[in-house]
């Protein structure tokens, strides 16, 4: 097949990688310049497996639409894929319109749907939290009164933790409405169409952050993996870290992989895999967000790490031809992630010394930086704002997490300016 692979800002070269290990061709559909949609340029390793790439306004269907389908006549284009949040509903809708295989759109834009799923998980018993729809002043004001403090106001429809507010006694309903209008000035250009400005208010809930990996084909749900997440110090809302595998008991692993099952079930997805956030409450795993595309950030660095598969690998074919994956995923240690950011804006030092990283290599230390030297910088207050991030790899949890405290200190030393913290403790 030819396969147009939709670019997003990341991962784009290791799913047109994928495709093309797949034995397809590689189209590869580019964002225009200067928008949110048009990751890095692509390596000349890339170029050498692409057999031809093409600008699109990846902000519209219709652009979209009429690129593909002009592809379809010119190129032979008979497959499209994309798995970033910020195409993959679009990708999505286009390939139903031109007969080509991929998720249901249906499924996609309800997942994508906060106060739907919330409703749907509570009406099925799924979910003992119940939420409130958020459009303006005054409905704000009433859903704070049924809710009670603390709770969460986020977008219905959202990315990075853009606009997600905990809530706290006593600030006023007028203050916190006049802060959520003031955090639309952060968001990047062009994210406004996969973002809503209707919200979901919810309590505030105690527990462990986890990600859980999901694979669903032939009306079959599967859990891949748990890891456990770690938020900023300052900030409960930016997740900032990620341990994978988590050490879970079997029994919350059985209560994870029904909840798994019930989650993607009711948002009718019928092919993919997918990343679901929870809260481990008292009371079981309760929903944060089911993201209808695959893990992003670090995770995909961390699930080869961790279990020596490509996860890219594994997705192409269940999305091109619902093949099943029906491969082992057993655990061969434990890797951790670790963003940091700045507590304030600033400008990036000329040369930042990261020589204390050899003390590390028998954890297979792996730092990126985001920010070029020289290049300003704000403070952290979403996932658009890292500084970078640092990996790790070992047999053991507590080495992981004392390695990454050790390290966040020395660079933070050479740094020579205060970056995030992770919030304290982890774990069941």
């Amino acid at each position: 097949m030819r396969v147009a692979v939709v670019e997003g800002p990341t991962y784009f070269e290791s799913l047109a990688r994928a495709v093309h290990a797949c034995g397809h061709s590689v189209v590869l559909i580019r964002g225009l310049p200067g928008t949110i949609y048009r990751g890095s340029d692509p390596t000349p390793s890339t170029l050498g497996f692409v057999d031809q790439t093409i600008e699109c306004d990846l902000s519209s269907d219709g652009a979209l639409h009429a690129c593909i389908k002009k592809g379809s006549d010119s190129l032979g284009i008979d497959a499209l894929i994309g798995i970033h949040e910020l195409v993959v509903e679009r990708v999505a809708r286009v390939a139903s319109i031109l007969g080509f295989s991929f998720c249901q759109p249906e499924g996609l834009a309800k997942a994508r749907d906060k106060f739907g799923m919330r409703e749907t998980l509570f009406k099925t018993g799924a979910s003992r939290i119940r939420s409130l729809k958020v459009t303006d002043l005054a409905s704000l004001q009433t859903a704070v009164r049924q809710i009670g403090w603390p709770c969460v106001l986020k977008p219905i429809r959202g990315s990075a933790s853009l606009s997600v507010m905990i809530l706290q006694e006593p600030e006023s309903v007028q203050s916190i409405w006049k802060r959520l209008a003031e955090s639309f000035e952060s968001w990047p250009r062009g994210i406004e169409s996969i973002l809503s400005r209707e919200f979901v208010l919810e309590p505030y809930l105690r527990g462990q952050l986890v990600s859980l990996e999901a694979i669903r084909t032939q009306n079959i749900t599967r859990l891949l993996s748990v890891s456990w997440r770690f938020r900023a110090h300052h900030d409960e809302t930016i997740e900032i870290g990620t341990l994978m595998p988590a050490p879970c008991n079997d029994a919350v692993m059985k209560k994870l992989e029904r909840f798994t099952e019930r989650v993607v079930e009711a948002a009718n997805l019928d092919r993919g895999i997918f990343h679901i956030e929870a809260i481990l409450t008292e009371h079981g795993p309760e929903l944060v967000e089911l993201n209808p595309r695959l893990m992003g950030g670090s995770l995909p660095l961390l699930f080869e790490r961790s279990f020596g598969i490509n996860v890219f690998d594994a997705l192409v074919p269940i999305y091109l031809s619902a093949t099943p994956f029906d491969q082992p995923v057993e655990n061969k240690g434990y890797s951790l992630s670790c963003f940091f950011g700045a507590i304030e804006n600033g400008i990036m030092p000329a040369k930042v010394n990261t020589d204390f990283l050899e003390n590390y290599r028998p954890l297979a230390p792996e730092m990126k930086f985001l920010v070029a030297p020289r290049g300003a910088y704000r403070k952290l207050d979403s996932n658009y704002s890292y500084l970078g991030r640092f990996l790790l790899t070992d047999k053991t949890v507590d080495n992981l997490f004392k390695a990454r405290d050790e390290i966040l200190a020395l660079l933070e030393k050479s740094l020579g300016f205060s970056i995030t913290k992770p919030e304290k403790g982890y774990g069941l």
